[in-house]
């Protein structure tokens, strides 16, 4: 009998841990993920909403702010995005209002979220007005802190809807990064 009430009190104790680790697993599930953060940055590109997503955050580039600031608008030429805002005094290049189909070639929900709906990603399939920023800032004479923003807005192409906000992926801030890198190599 005692070995029987030692298996019974083992089997309870286990059954217990089982279902208290699926409680738990239940409730992290349930908790809701932590919004990110919002900023809004006046900029001369105009006000940029962004929100702290992966990948968004500034880059240090090891490169002098005027050599850096020699290459963007090749950069922005090399993603297809018009560099129609330019602020020498503020170290600051970019485009408001653009409205792309594709940047460098590829869909545009490469670098936007914007929600899905029945027709698949909203970035590919509706209208988009987006408002790029890249702004350098001098950290020490050989190390630049190169931050670009992004807002972006979609809407139905063809038919009446609501205008839905987009957040970045975080993949075009670091594409600027990457080809200030490979254009300050080709020039050296």
């Amino acid at each position: 009998m005692p070995d029987r009430t030692k298996a019974t009190t083992i089997s309870a104790i286990l059954f217990a841990s089982v279902v208290g680790a699926c409680a738990s697993t239940s409730q992290a599930r349930d908790t809701p993920r932590p919004q990110p953060t919002r900023q809004i940055i006046n900029s001369s590109v105009g006000v940029i909403r962004i929100y702290d997503e992966p990948g968004t955050e500034p880059r240090i580039v090891k490169a002098s702010t005027g050599d850096i600031w020699a290459t963007l608008p090749t950069v922005f030429e090399h993603l297809e995005v018009p560099a129609d805002v330019v602020n020498p005094q503020g170290l600051e290049i970019g485009t408001q209002g653009y409205r792309p189909r594709r940047i460098a070639g590829e869909r545009l929900s490469t670098f936007l979220n914007c929600g899905a709906g029945s027709t698949g990603q909203r970035a590919d399939n509706y209208e988009v007005y987006m408002s790029v920023a890249t702004r350098l800032t001098e950290q020490t004479s050989d190390s630049t802190l190169v931050h670009t923003t992004i807002s972006a807005t979609a809407k139905p192409r063809t038919v009446s809807g609501s205008t839905v906000v987009c957040s970045s992926r975080g993949v075009l801030e670091m594409r600027v990064a990457q080809l200030i890198v490979d254009q300050l190599r080709t020039r050296r």
